[in-house]
Formats: structure tokens, C-alpha cells, sequence
């Protein structure tokens, strides 16, 4: 995983910043006193102030970053509940923890509490071990996470793919988030963060050639994937998890169908398994479900339909057709994929549901009787 996490969103997350060592600024209103430096340094080269300091919400962690500072060859970090008035007493407030980071100029905090903010301040060391001084508190709130948009790159007028930052149109969602501090792309693109599990839930190499299912480690959910084994766009023939199988939406659960079932058995649907008679086969979400919770898949039994904000957390909106990060979930289709989300409208009498086409990553209004494809979602254990 990125650091040993984790998350973030431009979606509803904010993005704290402290520029230098002025006063509080987004969100920060914490009133430092204790600015000066907490070693005395009689070697003349005392680290300056982490400048630039960021952090983002991360599910039930944090992301930090900072610009490297003069003299420095180590950071730490001061975390608490409370403001951090004094740096030096950091263990006298209320969850209060010190945090050695090394020489990285970025980390990602883990196992924080969703929904406590949290106050945080960073200083440099030099290599005698002498400290400067501490950045001013920077608040955040963890969260349970939003992956970010995958977006790495700027556009300006009539041009797209342009560095960033952009001069004429600055502070773009690629400039933003954890897209453009995350760059280790093994575990997933950009500010996505994967871990590849087997048939049995076990985690896989990061260099595995087969798995299946992959676990966000933003969202905590855990995602089945397609298979096509044979390497052929065949339906059925690579198992009951295969790539090109299609189904209706069908739900008997009221508290979810908006009034209308839809689907259970329509000739233009075809999937791995299917027996006229035998409803339990239907190429229906419904019953696909409750063969993939039958087998146990990755260890799991609660497999169900991801509503319509879980299935694009997983869309990738740096590349189309298809729109979603294929070293993660190999072949998917640009096609159109079910949520398990209803369309509740005064004109549409629940008869369509919410879905996400991949060619792009859109979402759309689509009749329940349609045919499409699944990717199942799991809260975990």
C-alpha cells in the first residue's frame, strides 16, 4: 500500500494547508505559542520551518506532505485531539503520539479515529539530531473514505494532457488530493490504493499474474474480479466470474427495488451456468449474487450489488475506454455495469436503475430490463 495507506478524495474532502510558518489558514484555527526551537543547536545549522505543509482526510487516517526544508535530514511529526500548543509536551495531550518519518518528505498516517479531527504539526532534525522549529497545528478529520478522481494531468485552452500546474487555469483537480503526492502505481493508479487478494482472501503478491478480488484500502470494500481465463471474449466459458456474462437487474427487496422488481429471466441475458429450468441459474443479479455468496468467493459471504457512489470510486477518469485501472481489474470492458442503486422518479415508477458506463465512467438511467454487466462489492469480513 502508498506509505502504509491509504485515501483521499477531492470529493467533499478538504485539503488543509499551512504556507511557511504564518498563521492558520483553511480550517486551522489553532493558536500556536510555541514556535522556537525545541533543541539548542550550537552547531550553526539549525533546519528551517517545514513549509507548505498539507494534509488531506484519508479513510481513518491521514496524508501529509511538506516541502524538504534547509539543514534537514529527518521530520517528525506531533499528533493529538487537541491543539499542540507546545511541541516539546506533545505526550501531555490528549492522544497525543510522536512520529518519526525519516527523510521522507510525505507519509500517510493509519488507524485514526473517522470523524476526530486531529492536530498535527511537523519540524526538521539536522544530522546531529537537533530540531528547528514546529510548524503551525494543521487540522484534519479522517474520514471512511472517497477515492480521488485518478486525473494526473492539467488542461488549458484547446489543450489537454499539459503539465501541471497550469498558469492560466491553476488549482486543477490533478493539482489536488492524493493524485499527485501518491506515485507508486503498483498497488494502483495514482492516488488509488489496491491490495490484490486470492480465491481464498489471502493477499497476493503485488507481482501476482493471478487474483481474484482486489480490497481498497481507501474505501475498505472489497471488489470481485473478472476473469477470462481462455482468452477469449466468450460468454460463460471462463467460470462463473467471467468477464463477458450479462445480466438484468432483479431485486425482490422492497426496501430497494423503488416498487419494481425487474428481470428475473430474459432471453437477452447469458451467463456461465444457465439452465432453463433452474431459477437458481437465472442471469439475474439476484440470483448471481447468491452464487457468489454460495461459493464463498474470496472468503466472503455478503457480496452484493455496490450502489451507484461505490461503483464509480472505482472509475478512473485519466483514461477511457475503459475507464478504470486494468492492472487492478483486467478485462473489463468499456461497457455499461449495474449499481445496486434505484432510480426513485415520479415518471420512471422504478422500473430503471443507476448504472456506470466504463467507456467513459458517466453514470446513467438505465430500464431494469436491460442487460449489463456486474461487479460485485464486499464490505469485508
Amino acid at each position: 500500500m502508498k506509505g502504509f495507506l491509504l485515501q483521499t478524495s477531492v470529493i467533499a474532502l478538504g485539503v488543509f494547508f499551512i504556507l511557511g510558518s504564518g498563521g492558520p489558514q483553511y480550517g486551522d484555527t489553532a493558536d500556536d505559542t510555541d514556535d522556537t526551537t525545541d533543541t539548542d543547536d550550537s552547531s550553526g545549522t539549525t533546519p528551517g520551518i517545514p513549509s507548505d505543509f498539507k494534509a488531506v482526510s484519508a479513510y481513518e487516517g491521514a496524508i501529509l506532505s511538506w516541502n524538504s526544508t534547509s539543514n534537514a535530514s529527518s521530520y517528525e511529526l506531533c499528533y493529538a485531539t487537541e491543539n499542540i500548543d507546545s511541541y516539546s509536551s506533545c505526550s501531555s495531550y490528549d492522544d497525543g503520539t510522536l512520529y518519526s518519518v525519516g527523510s521522507s518528505t510525505s507519509v500517510a498516517l493509519s488507524s485514526l479515529t473517522a470523524g476526530q479531527p486531529y492536530y498535527i504539526r511537523v519540524r526538521a532534525k539536522n544530522n546531529l539530531g537537533n530540531a528547528g522549529s514546529a510548524s503551525t497545528n494543521v487540522v484534519v478529520t479522517p474520514g471512511l473514505g472517497l477515492n480521488d478522481s485518478g486525473i494526473t494531468v492539467c488542461r488549458e485552452s484547446g489543450s489537454v494532457n499539459v503539465s501541471c500546474p497550469s498558469t492560466l487555469f491553476p488549482n486543477q483537480d490533478a493539482e489536488n488530493g492524493l493524485d499527485p503526492i501518491a506515485t507508486d502505481n503498483t498497488d494502483g493508479h495514482a492516488g488509488f490504493d489496491f491490495t490484490r487478494l486470492d480465491e481464498d482472501g489471502a493477499e497476493a503478491a503485488a507481482s501476482a499474474t493471478d487474483w481474484a478480488c482486489a480490497k481498497d484500502n481507501i474505501t475498505g470494500l472489497i471488489w470481485e474480479v473478472k476473469l477470462r481465463t481462455n482468452g477469449e471474449e466468450v460468454v460463460g466459458n471462463d467460470g462463473l466470474h467471467d468477464a463477458d456474462d450479462s445480466f438484468t437487474w432483479y431485486s425482490t427487496d422492497s426496501d430497494n427495488n423503488a416498487g419494481t422488481a425487474g428481470d428475473d429471466n430474459s432471453a437477452l441475458a447469458s451467463c456461465f451456468g444457465y439452465d432453463a429450468s433452474d431459477s437458481d441459474s437465472y442471469c439475474n443479479t439476484d440470483a448471481f449474487i447468491d452464487r457468489v455468496n454460495d461459493a464463498a468467493y474470496c472468503g466472503l459471504s455478503n457480496w452484493r450489488l455496490p450502489t451507484r457512489q461505490e461503483l464509480n470510486s472505482i472509475v478512473n477518469y485519466d483514461v477511457v475506454e475503459p475507464a478504470i485501472d486494468l492492472a487492478i481489474f483486467p478485462y473489463t470492458p468499456s461497457e455499461v455495469f449495474w449499481s445496486g442503486t434505484s432510480v426513485y422518479s415520479d415518471s420512471s415508477s422504478g422500473d430503471q436503475a443507476w448504472a456506470t458506463n466504463f467507456n467513459y465512467g458517466g453514470s446513467t438511467k438505465v430500464d431494469k430490463t436491460a442487460t449489463h454487466r456486474v461487479r460485485l462489492v464486499s464490505d469485508g469480513q
